[in-house]
């Protein structure tokens, strides 16, 4: 959706809107909900409870549950996790 807050996630970063958040390594150790991304979530984007989440291939799906884990709890339901086919 339009309005909704964009995350990427690289292996060595999560970007919220393209500004650097918490490193990967750093999101990864817990506890289940990162902090720094829960607090940019409620300051910047309470827009409709929708996020999208873009994120490299390498990065782990223990990473990805606790970002969504995240987004859940800063009150954002609707995640939206866009992946890129194996070609």
């Amino acid at each position: 959706p339009p309005k909704a807050a964009t995350l990427q996630v690289s292996q060595e970063m999560i970007f919220g809107d393209k500004k650097s958040l918490v490193p990967t390594s750093q999101a990864s150790q817990g506890p289940i909900t990162i902090e720094p991304l829960r607090i940019w979530l409620l300051k910047n984007h309470k827009k409709e409870g929708y996020v999208n989440i873009v994120a490299d291939r390498k990065v782990s799906y223990g990473v990805i549950r606790l970002i969504i884990a995240t987004c859940q709890d800063a009150g954002f339901g609707n995640v939206n996790l866009a992946v890129q086919p194996k070609s």
